[in-house]
C-alpha cells in the first residue's frame, strides 16, 4: 500500500508540473512510520524510517521494520522511539538515534510559519487549470485504444511519455504499434543514448511513419530499430532515410521464394538436420535467408517460407 501511494503521488507531482520528482536525484523523497498494536488496544510506539529514495526502498524499509516490531512484541520487550535507517542492498534495518519524547521531534507549531488562507475560488481555478490526471488517463487510454492495463500504467508515468503516444496516435500510428515502439525500442534506445525522451530530436510524426512502415511490410523491425538513435540524436525525415539507406524491405513475394529455394540448395546438411528433428538449423537457414537479402526480408515471412519448404518434403 505504501508503495502504490508513493508511485500514484510521484505520477501525480509529475503530470501537474510540480516537479520532476526524480528520484536518483533526490527531488522524490520519503519517510516512512510504523507502529504496529494489537486490535483495540492502545496506539503502538512509533518509529520513522528517514530518507528512502525509491519505491523498493520504501517498501522494503516498511515490511523489516513490521517484522522486527512483531518479533519484539511477540518475546515481551517493548519497541524503542526512535529514527532508523534502511540498507536496501542489505536489506538491514540499523538505528540511526533514539528520542524518548516527542519534544525531541519538533511536534510544536512553528512560529517562523504564519497561516495562510486560500480563497475557495482561488482553489477552483487551481482545480479548473489541473491537467488529466494519471489514474484518469490511464483508464482512458486503456478503453479509448484498446490497451493493455500494464502498458496504459506505463504510459501515464510521465506525462510526456503519455503526450507523445497521444501524439504518434494522431499522427496515424497504430495505437498499440505506438505503444509497443515506445515502451520498447525508443526506451532501450534511450538508455544506450543517455538521453530523456523529451529532451531528444524524435517527433511523434517521425515515430508514426516508422511504425506505418513497419506494420505495412516496407521496413523490417530490424531496420526500423536500426534508426532510431539516428532519430533521437538529429531526427530526420524517416521516409527519407529509408530510401537514401536502401532500407526498403524486399516485398516481392517471387523474389523472396527464389532466395529461400536458393539457400535450401545451398544448405543441403542444414535442411538434413532441420528435417531429422533439430530446430536450431533452422535459425541458421534463416541467418543466410537475411544475410542474401542484406537484412531486407521479413523475418516471420522466411520463417514461414521455410517452414513450408521444409514440412512438405521437398
Amino acid at each position: 500500500e505504501a508503495g502504490a501511494y508513493l508511485r500514484a503521488l510521484h505520477a501525480i507531482l509529475r503530470a501537474v508540473g510540480a516537479s520532476d520528482a526524480d528520484l536518483e536525484k533526490g527531488h522524490f523523497r520519503c519517510d516512512a512510520n510504523v507502529s504496529l498494536r494489537e486490535p483495540g488496544a492502545p496506539l503502538g510506539t512509533r518509529t520513522e524510517l528517514k530518507n528512502l529514495n525509491s519505491f523498493r526502498a520504501v517498501e522494503g524499509a516498511v515490511r523489516g521494520e513490521i517484522a522486527r516490531q512483531k518479533a519484539l512484541l511477540a518475546s515481551g520487550r517493548r519497541v524503542q522511539q526512535a529514527t532508523l535507517r534502511y540498507d536496501l542492498a542489505a536489506d538491514r534495518i540499523s538505528v540511526m538515534r533514539v528520542k524518548e519524547n516527542a519534544d525531541d521531534y519538533r511536534y510544536f507549531p512553528d512560529p517562523d510559519l504564519v497561516p495562510l488562507g486560500l480563497a475557495p475560488e482561488a482553489v477552483e481555478a487551481v482545480r479548473a487549470a489541473l491537467p488529466e490526471l494519471p489514474e484518469a488517463r490511464r483508464a482512458r487510454l486503456a478503453s479509448e485504444h484498446g490497451l493493455s492495463e500494464a502498458d496504459a500504467r506505463q504510459l501515464v508515468s510521465s506525462r510526456a511519455l503519455a503526450d507523445f503516444f497521444e501524439a504518434a496516435v494522431r499522427a496515424g500510428a497504430s495505437p498499440r504499434s505506438a505503444a509497443a515502439w515506445l515502451l520498447r525500442d525508443v526506451a532501450a534506445a534511450l538508455r544506450e543514448s543517455g538521453l530523456e525522451l523529451e529532451g531528444s530530436a524524435l517527433r511523434p510524426e517521425a515515430l508514426a511513419e516508422l511504425a506505418k512502415l513497419v506494420d505495412a511490410g516496407r521496413v523490417t523491425p530490424a531496420n526500423a530499430r536500426g534508426l532510431l538513435p539516428e532519430l533521437l540524436r538529429a531526427g530526420g525525415d524517416v521516409a527519407a532515410l529509408v530510401a537514401a539507406r536502401g532500407l526498403e524491405a524486399l516485398s516481392d513475394a517471387g523474389e523472396l521464394e527464389a532466395v529461400v529455394e536458393a539457400v535450401l540448395a545451398e544448405q543441403p546438411k542444414a535442411v538434413a538436420t532441420v528435417r531429422g528433428g533439430d530446430p536450431k538449423a533452422l535459425d541458421f537457414l534463416m541467418g543466410q535467408v537475411m544475410r542474401k537479402t542484406k537484412g531486407k526480408a521479413d523475418a516471420k515471412r522466411v520463417r514461414e517460407l521455410l517452414l513450408a519448404r521444409l514440412g512438405n518434403g521437398s
